[in-house]
């Protein structure tokens, strides 16, 4: 069964919407700049009931690998729907997760984010020392599902393949897109620790031989590529 129809939606979406133990659940909020609570409470019920209705099922829920260094409403409301699964769910997955990029996805998603700043002109104030991994939806896909079907009740940090700098990514963006950069460099240091990988993630990787060699390249191509602007 498969919760939401958005980007991880859709990609576990043949493989999991007829499964009759596993639960994908990939609805809700997803602008980590969210700050409406309704959009919070309605991604709690649809939680809730999808818990309730499933008992036996794994749950497998998707949350951000800053959940516990970030305190905005997004990320508490992140924390607040982990304490639900694992204290109520017989049997669930949490795999907390970086940025995602696939087909679109996101509106609010840092490339995203970037490249409509870049086509529309707009100046992006960037930090100086501010670090970011973002992932192929297809990799998630590859590496959950080994996590799936091999851990059980517990809480999962895929945090990178590859980091880059945030003035590094935006940089790489504006070459593929070819639009002229146009942003203000803050000198300041965000107080995010380096997270590291789940062991379990490290196995997987090393196994599907995904390398980090100039991963976050090959993705922003794969994608901005496809997209016309």
């Amino acid at each position: 069964m498969v919760v939401g129809k958005g980007s991880l939606g859709s990609i576990f979406f043949e493989e999991f919407h007829n499964n009759d133990e596993v639960v994908i659940f990939a609805s809700g909020v997803s602008n980590s700049t969210e700050d409406k609570e309704e959009n919070f409470n309605r991604e709690k019920k649809l939680l809730r009931e999808t818990i309730e209705n499933n008992g036996e099922k794994k749950i497998v829920y998707f949350s951000s690998i800053f959940v516990g260094f970030k305190e905005t409403k997004y990320y508490t409301h992140k924390l607040e729907m982990e304490d639900l699964i694992s204290n109520t769910c017989k049997n669930f997955l949490i795999i907390r997760l970086p940025q995602v990029v696939g087909e679109k996805g996101n509106q609010k998603n840092i490339v995203n984010f970037f490249t409509k700043s870049l086509i529309e002109g707009e100046k992006t104030i960037i930090f100086s020392d501010s670090w970011r991994a973002i992932i192929d939806v297809n990799d998630v896909f590859n590496i959950s599902k080994e996590l799936i079907f091999n851990c059980e009740n517990k809480i999962i940090k895929f945090s990178n393949i590859e980091t880059v700098k945030v003035i590094e990514l935006y940089k790489k963006i504006s070459k593929i897109i070819n639009k002229k950069e146009n942003f203000e460099l803050i000198d300041f240091t965000e107080n995010i620790p380096n997270i590291n990988n789940s062991k379990e993630v490290v196995d997987i990787i090393k196994n599907l031989n995904v390398t980090s060699k100039n991963y976050t390249d090959k993705i922003l191509t794969k994608y901005l590529k496809k997209w016309s602007y």
